[in-house]
């Protein structure tokens, strides 16, 4: 293990608190019709302090066309109702390889597939990943970042709203949130994230994203079988 490794496991073995939830969740990824993955995210969370680790895969049937896989961990605190990250960790894989970012105390380090390392400045925001996950209802911030770029968000509309989806997945009452991002200016695309008490925790049940020139990709709970 290098040492940045094992930096990083020194780190997340730290509890964040006696007393925290613990949250696990699994989502199911979809584009239009067809099942594109599976996400999967334990959320560790006090008043204060906040712990996200997870990991994404796609699913058999896109695996030939693009096989792809990663994983995330991230930290911060929590002030007024809103997740603050100070520590992410992005791995990705894919037929090239292994790519890792890393964000701690402002500064980012790039591990690329060819072996090389690079560091920058972070890029500056909450990690959407937390931003999404983490909030009870409404995301409040204006920056996010996804470990490489920066983007100002920017909260368009906030309702309560019933959410009727297919079993296994969460029906009832939901908090809409529906949010514009734009990096450098220029609009990227819309999120609209809806959340609902799962186990008596505030929970994003049902996250859609678009796609430019596609359908919007879809998250959705598992909440029973």
């Amino acid at each position: 293990m290098n040492r940045l490794a094992f930096i990083t496991q020194l780190f997340l073995l730290v509890p964040v608190s006696a007393g925290a939830t613990t949250q696990l969740l699994k989502y199911d990824a979809q584009i239009s019709w067809l099942k594109a993955g599976e996400l999967k995210i334990s959320i560790d969370k006090t008043i204060a302090k906040f712990r996200t680790r997870g990991s994404v895969t796609t699913s058999r049937l896109i695996r030939p066309f693009f096989n792809w896989r990663g994983s995330f961990e991230g930290a911060g605190h929590i002030h007024d109702a809103k997740p603050i990250t100070t520590y992410y960790v992005l791995a990705q894989t894919d037929r090239k390889g292994t790519s890792r970012r890393e964000i701690q105390d402002k500064i980012l380090v790039v591990e690329d597939v060819d072996g090389t390392t690079n560091v920058s400045e972070a890029p500056i925001g909450t990690d959407i990943i937390s931003a999404i996950f983490v909030s009870e209802g409404c995301y409040q911030g204006q920056r996010v970042h996804d470990g490489e770029d920066s983007y100002t968000i920017r909260l368009l509309h906030s309702a309560k709203t019933t959410l009727q989806q297919a079993t296994p997945y969460y029906s009832g009452q939901t908090r809409h949130c529906v949010y514009s991002t734009s990096l450098n200016n220029r609009k990227t695309r819309d999120v609209e994230v809806w959340s609902a008490p799962v186990g008596g925790i505030p929970t994003a049940v049902r996250i859609q994203v678009e796609i430019p020139r596609a359908p919007d990709g879809v998250l959705r709970l598992r909440t029973g079988e």
